[in-house]
């Protein structure tokens, strides 16, 4: 691409290299399903640019990064030295520009609190895969739970991923043992747990509201070869003729219920994502704007003691300052976390502990521009970046040749 701008260098860095960039990234939360992980957005949760996140996303925030990104390479490209130093003027007054507009725009806080306090508890369990899964292990599993739940003094407590490693038509007793304590001690309980249908034998990877929670989410956004198999109808036949053991979980609708939480005598709706449903900042935002808090269960055992857990955190932090509400990210064994409406944590627990994280937290209402428009500038900015760059080069050649 740099030799199709080859003669108008500023077309590529400006506008082609920063449209395409962030058009690959749009394209990689959406071939195969999706799977937006590491976007370059993300990294501004802790940058320059954070006061964009509730105007424009992180999408938005991407293009932001690879703009400077292009215009810093413009800027070394400069062969001579006085051309370097106005390119780099011009930098630095244009990164000062964007700075100062983004905290202008982002000066007003776009969502309320509602209500007062919400005594939250999100217990981490520290189950180790190997047991987890084991029916022998079922009971040592569950116990770490139901001592959580035991000695709670909290109106909101969080399980994490399938803590609760049964089908809900295999837990009857226990769930209904839940529910009855949990409502008879005022306590909203989420827990994740597998869901299956019976009316279509389908099975889900989910999430279940007992006691003063009531309703149900099944995860959209499944992890391709890891929950299911994209494309099946091709490539399934090759992966059962190798006989490679992988789950094939049925997503869930797009569109469906929020699970509601009676607190205060009145219902909060909550907004619950499953694993690494919250890279998916577009899909967040839509059902997060119902919302008035976020909740993600994970189970991110699968990363071990890599970088995985702390890039998942990172991530639901900009998801939080995207929407500017509380998410409460309960894991299995790490990390477990509550995010400020400013993606900033709170407080958290250490990795592979098994412990309960207790805090206040609040409900909060309202739509923020990024809820509001989602990627539609962010797109209309990539179109017109791309029309542009090709009339700029088309410009150059014609005044070359005449």
């Amino acid at each position: 691409m740099n030799a199709f701008f080859k003669t108008s260098p500023g077309s590529y860095f400006l506008l082609a290299f920063p449209a395409l960039a962030s058009s690959l990234e749009l394209l990689r939360a959406w071939i195969f399903t999706g799977f937006p992980w590491l976007e370059v957005g993300t990294l501004q949760v802790f940058g320059p640019f954070s006061n964009f996140a509730p105007l424009i996303g992180g999408p938005g925030c991407s293009l932001l990064s690879y703009f400077f990104g292009g215009f810093l390479g413009y800027v070394l490209y400069s062969r001579k030295l006085g051309l370097l130093w106005k390119n780099l003027g011009l930098l630095l007054l244009s990164f000062l520009s964007f700075m100062g507009l983004g905290f202008i725009l982002n000066h007003p806080s776009y969502t309320q609190t509602m209500g007062p306090s919400i005594s939250v508890s999100l217990v981490q369990g520290n189950i180790p895969q190997s047991l987890k899964w084991d029916p022998n292990n079922l009971l040592l599993s569950l116990n770490h739970y139901d001592q959580a739940l035991a000695h709670t003094k909290s109106e909101l407590m969080l399980w994490p991923e399938s803590a609760i490693p049964l089908f809900q038509t295999e837990a009857g007793a226990y769930l209904d043992s839940l529910n009855h304590y949990a409502d008879n001690h005022s306590i909203a309980l989420i827990s994740g747990i597998p869901l299956m249908s019976l009316k279509s034998s389908r099975y889900f990877n989910g999430a279940l509201g007992l006691g003063r929670a009531s309703g149900s989410y099944k995860k959209v956004h499944l992890v391709p070869f890891g929950e299911t198999i994209p494309l099946k109808s091709l490539v399934g036949s090759i992966f059962e003729f190798l006989q490679v053991p992988l789950s094939d979980f049925s997503a869930g609708n797009s569109e469906q219920a929020l699970i509601q939480a009676k607190i205060h005598s009145q219902k909060i709706p909550i907004a619950v994502f499953i694993c690494y449903e919250t890279a998916y900042a577009d899909y967040v935002r839509k059902i997060a704007k119902q919302s008035e808090l976020l909740a993600a269960l994970s189970d991110d055992a699968w990363f071990g003691h890599s970088e995985g857990p702390y890039q998942h955190l990172q991530i639901n932090q900009m998801r939080a300052l995207e929407n500017q509400r509380f998410l409460l990210n309960a894991t299995n064994n790490g990390i477990t976390a509550i995010i400020s409406p400013q993606g900033k944590i709170l407080s958290r627990l250490p990795a592979f502990k098994n412990s309960s994280l207790n805090a206040f937290v609040f409900a909060r209402k309202g739509e923020t521009p990024w809820e509001r428009w989602g990627e539609f500038p962010e797109i209309l900015s990539l179109l017109l970046m791309f029309i542009f760059s090709r009339i700029t080069q088309i410009k150059h050649l014609i005044n070359k040749k005449f």
